[in-house]
């Protein structure tokens, strides 16, 4: 991961032994504002600006100095973006595992940066986990946004996409409508289904809303209920789980 400016200042000076004259030089030993100013200047070149087309131009750079990447990148309505990464693994994976064109995985994180930049992974089980078939980066979580990306990863895996089928069984995601409607709209031949965890998710706070006057001590007895019926083993248990 790195470290911060200050960390580096400091692992810097103890390595300099205490040297009281190096400490004082400047030269050997940057003042704060030195180092957060090389700090800058590095991240510039290296990354661009938060913003506008030195951003865009360091990621430009990162894709031309890794061929066996894919990265595509798509500006629209003024700065919103939507990039896609394919990396050569997230390729052989989606050529050579079956469990691609199967079960995905899709959830977004947001709030990953400055620019509140959103990350949607979409992942596979593998025979050592989840293992990653493509990430998108989004400067907005809309439905727009996410169709944009999702356009885009379609473009990137043509025909190796989800083991040569185009599209994947299902797709398994959060209770995100924007994210499932650009789901359904990019690959309409795969079903959608709700991660069970969200699902318990919502019931819950269906539960805990005052509104719908569930009593407090009848709350966590009807969770367990909830929780029996999304893990029933067949529809037979479903069945005998909702009678009781």
């Amino acid at each position: 991961m790195g470290f911060t400016r200050s960390q580096a200042t400091r692992i810097h000076q103890q390595k300099l032994n205490f040297n009281l004259t190096d400490l004082a030089n400047h030269g050997i030993n940057p003042s704060p504002r030195s180092s957060a100013w090389i700090r800058e200047v590095w991240l510039t070149e290296n990354h661009g600006h938060l913003s506008g087309e030195s951003m865009f131009s360091a990621i430009q750079k990162y894709k031309n100095n890794n061929e066996a990447t894919r990265i595509e990148l798509e500006v629209y309505d003024g700065g919103n973006f939507a990039i896609v990464l394919v990396t050569d693994l997230m390729m052989r994976c989606h050529q050579e595992l079956k469990s691609s064109s199967e079960v995905v995985f899709v959830d977004t994180t947001s709030h990953m940066d400055q620019l509140n930049t959103a990350v949607t992974p979409l992942l596979c089980a593998g025979p050592v986990g989840a293992v990653p078939l493509g990430i998108i980066f989004s400067s907005s979580q809309d439905e727009i946004s996410y169709k944009r990306g999702f356009q885009l990863l379609k473009k990137v895996l043509g025909e190796s996409g989800f083991f040569g089928k185009g599209s994947p069984d299902c797709f398994i995601t959060d209770n995100s409508d924007p994210e499932r409607k650009a789901l359904k709209e990019v690959w309409p031949e795969s079903e959608l289904y709700l991660c069970i965890f969200h699902i318990l998710q919502q019931v819950w706070r269906w539960l805990c809303d005052a509104n719908h006057g569930v009593k407090k001590e009848e709350r966590q007895q009807l969770i367990q209920v909830m929780k029996q019926l999304v893990y029933a083993k067949s529809s037979v248990d479903f069945e005998n789980y909702w009678l009781q």
